[in-house]
């Protein structure tokens, strides 16, 4: 990313932890990354576009936020990863894809943004909002449920499993340009859905 010169903008504290993939796939070894440490709950991972190999989560992990600027691939998930700030998963090809158990958590505490695709993932809003941005594709479930808020905004966010709000879970579009396509069944059991 920053070898480059490109900088994300808009986005406080950015300084990220960089994928290399030097030793193996392993997310867990630190060996894999610029910095010689494994991303925790506090850090921000940037998988760059020149990378090769991609990453792969055996383990669950938290992390603030991931950025996938690959051009093709995907980071595999075979287990839990929550992320705390910002999404911004890759499209046409890169994306994060769920294996296994794997699967994605947004647990926010004010807003989190997130694109891109989510193969075969089951993507859960758990707390705070998660703001849709450009085109969004979940490869499989997407739960709004505990505090969580999904606001779709302008965005086009394809869906192909099921949509389902649940305890105060809430889904907002508030924008005439939001688009919602679900393949699967809608569900809503959450929250109100004034606004």
């Amino acid at each position: 990313l920053f070898r480059s010169g490109a900088r994300i903008t808009g986005w406080s504290g950015f300084p990220a932890i960089i994928w290399n993939g030097s030793a193996s796939a392993d997310w867990s070894n630190p060996a894999n990354w610029d910095q010689g440490v494994v991303p925790t709950a506090a850090d921000s991972v940037v998988i760059p576009s020149f990378t090769s190999l991609m990453p792969t989560l055996a383990a669950p992990a938290t992390v603030r936020a991931v950025v996938n600027l690959a051009s093709s691939g995907a980071m595999d998930l075979q287990a839990t990863l929550t992320i705390l700030e910002r999404v911004v998963a890759g499209s046409e090809g890169a994306g994060l894809q769920c294996s296994a158990a794997g699967r994605i958590r947004f647990a926010a505490t004010d807003t989190l943004r997130f694109s891109g695709d989510f193969f075969s993932c089951d993507v859960e809003v758990l707390s705070g909002v998660a703001a849709a941005s450009g085109f969004v594709g979940v490869g499989d479930s997407l739960v709004v449920t505990g505090t969580g808020v999904l606001d779709v905004g302008s965005a086009n966010l394809l869906v192909n499993g099921d949509l389902v709000t649940d305890q105060q879970g809430r889904l907002r579009m508030a924008s005439a340009g939001g688009i919602v396509d679900v393949w699967g069944g809608a569900y809503f059991h959450g929250g109100s859905t004034a606004g």
